[in-house]
């Protein structure tokens, strides 16, 4: 579970996966417009048969967005209206290796960072880091 928050404006996103069948993965998100006195219904972000883990939350400036990795994808969705409405998902990266990353926001900027870790065709431990910055 990720929370992030501005003013009384809380969002909340997690993942689920369909035990025991191990069934279908789906992230979730949930938001309170006054605190965390109450909450909206669960609105269901992504359902996949792929592998889906590792959700991030952030807002910025009137946007929410939502970052997860899906099979060998760094993937991202956005919402102007508070979590009602959601965009397609954008697929940030396509992955190589075993990937940990981070999102950062500031002022109108929303920075994602990631480094992905593994091993090269000469069987060499390469790390590569990558950024994107939405302006």
């Amino acid at each position: 579970t990720e929370v992030a928050a501005r003013g009384d404006s809380v969002h909340l996103v997690w993942g689920e996966v369909a035990f025991p069948t191990g069934g279908a993965e789906s992230l979730y998100h949930r938001s309170s417009a006054d605190g965390g006195e109450t909450w909206s219904q669960p609105n269901r972000l992504v359902r996949s048969s792929e592998s889906t883990y590792d959700p991030r939350i952030i807002v910025n400036e009137d946007e929410v967005h939502v970052f997860w990795v899906a099979a060998d994808e760094l993937r991202h969705v956005v919402s102007s209206d508070g979590g009602k409405n959601w965009s397609r998902a954008l697929r940030l990266a396509r992955l190589e290796w075993n990937i940990r990353y981070a999102v950062t926001a500031s002022d109108e900027r929303l920075v994602v960072a990631w480094v992905e870790t593994g091993f090269n065709e000469n069987h060499e431990f390469v790390s590569t880091i990558r950024m994107r910055v939405r302006e």
